[in-house]
This record gives C-alpha cells, sequence and structure tokens, in this order.
C-alpha cells in the first residue's frame, strides 16, 4: 500500500476520533491522535502476531470511538502543543527516579531512531532537553529532588510505551534475541507504568 494511500487511513480515521472527542466536548490537535492511533495499530499487531496492516482491521468504529474515549484524559494530561517549562511542575524525582527517566528516554530515543521513526526519537530528544533544564531550576531547598510537571511524565510513558512495541517488531538497534527484546520491553512497560502512576498521584492543577 503506498503512503497516501497509509496517510488516507490515518486521516479518516483520525475524523472519527476527533467527532468523538467533540461529543465530550474536548478538541484536539490531530497530530498527537495519529499518533496515539499508530501506536494501537502497533500494539495490536505485535500482540497478535500480525502485520500493521491487518491489524488495523481489528480497529472497528465503535473500537476507535472507544479509544478516543479513553485517551481523552491522556490528551488532556499531556497537555499537547504546551512548553513544558511553563507548566507548573509537581512531580518530585529523587536521583533514582531521575536517571530512570533519563534511561528511559535515552533507551527509547535508540530505538525508536533504529526503526526510522525519527519524529517521536526527536520527541525523545527534546524531553532529554526539557529535564536537562528542570534540573538546575529545581529551587535550592528542595535539592535532593528534581520537580518536573506531570505532563513531562505523561508524555515520557507515551514515548517509551511506542519504543517497548516497536521493540518487539523489528526495531532493535543493539540486535538483541528475541528473549533478550521481550525482557527489555517488559523492563520498559514497568517504567512507563511508573511515569504514568507519578503523573496520577503527584499532579495538583498542572496548568
Amino acid at each position: 500500500m503506498s503512503a497516501l494511500a497509509r496517510q488516507t487511513w490515518i486521516d479518516q480515521h483520525v475524523d472519527i476520533m476527533v467527532n468523538e472527542l467533540a461529543e465530550l466536548g474536548l478538541t484536539a490537535r490531530r497530530e498527537p491522535l495519529a499518533d496515539l492511533l499508530r501506536e494501537r495499530v502497533r500494539s495490536v499487531a505485535a500482540q497478535m502476531g500480525v502485520s500493521e496492516q491487518t491489524a488495523r482491521g481489528y480497529l472497528t468504529t465503535d473500537l476507535l470511538r472507544q479509544l478516543a474515549r479513553e485517551m481523552a484524559v491522556q490528551l488532556v494530561d499531556e497537555h499537547p502543543g504546551a512548553n513544558l517549562r511553563a507548566l507548573r511542575r509537581t512531580v518530585s524525582l529523587d536521583r533514582t527516579g531521575l536517571g530512570r527517566l533519563l534511561r528511559g528516554l535515552a533507551t527509547s530515543a535508540r530505538i525508536l531512531a533504529a526503526g526510522e521513526d525519527h519524529d517521536r526519537s526527536d520527541e525523545c530528544l527534546g524531553l532529554l532537553f526539557d529535564v536537562g533544564i528542570f534540573v538546575p531550576d529545581t529551587p535550592a531547598d528542595d535539592s535532593a529532588a528534581v520537580l518536573v510537571p506531570p505532563a513531562a511524565m505523561t508524555r515520557a510513558a507515551r514515548l517509551l510505551n511506542t519504543a517497548a512495541d516497536a521493540l518487539l517488531t523489528g526495531s532493535n538497534p543493539d540486535q538483541l534475541t528475541a528473549a533478550e527484546a521481550a525482557d527489555l520491553s517488559a523492563g520498559i512497560t514497568v517504567d512507563v507504568r511508573w511515569m504514568r502512576e507519578l503523573a496520577a498521584t503527584q499532579s495538583q492543577g498542572d496548568v
């Protein structure tokens, strides 16, 4: 299938999600929705052991509407398009947590770049840059921790989740064995859950 046809499929199904979000009184940029849709296709393909083309057939209109409802909270939490440095920083990371976030983003950037997903690889690098700015910006009286906005953790979780799926479908920069790739993917997924939990529990009006 041509790149144009793939884009047309994405556009048509993003329209369904946009309309569902509108019914909920929400608006969102098309790009994040398209990313979420691509992630779901990759996830279904990886879980079922089928091609992405075949996986698309499982994404019915009803499922896409449900996906839009499920993702509504995530999109709001990510503050799509917002400058992270302008958001309130309410998530506190100790040295271990900071290292975990940086390692996850760096690893994900390599995995995504190996699969030629350069947009999201660049997004990982952009988040790394922002976190690097947050470190010296943290108030001196809280030197044991680095403060970041919940949206940074939510965005990082999305990117790591995509990388975990990509690793299982051949985006393997270190030529890991299938078992090693599965172990690394599982480890990344643990970090995804940790990031989402932190974002949810330490969010205090991130606006």
